[in-house]
């Protein structure tokens, strides 16, 4: 949000951001990050989560890398992960 409106004042892309989006304009307080859920076909299936970790672990220059001890504690709670054993709904 604050990449948007930084945007929107200057006139210029701010970390790609090129200003707030219509869905911003007509609800405010519509909050993009929390508002959408992830699918499997594209985060999974298209590697875009594999593509985004590797972004995040393999540069340790930029402002968005993880640290080390984030990437232990990441990596502890990825590997305590429980995945429901059955489907929630009968397939038809």
């Amino acid at each position: 949000m604050d990449f948007a409106e930084e945007a929107s004042l200057t006139g210029k892309a701010v970390h790609g951001v090129k200003g707030p989006t219509e869905l911003m304009k007509l609800y405010p307080n519509f909050d993009l990050v929390q508002s959408f859920v992830l699918d499997y076909m594209h985060a999974v299936l298209l590697s875009v989560v594999r593509q985004i970790m590797s972004l995040w672990i393999q540069t340790s220059t930029n402002d968005f890398s993880i640290r080390q001890k984030s990437l232990r504690e990441l990596n502890h709670r990825i590997l305590n992960i429980k995945f429901p054993q059955e489907p929630t709904r009968k397939l038809r």
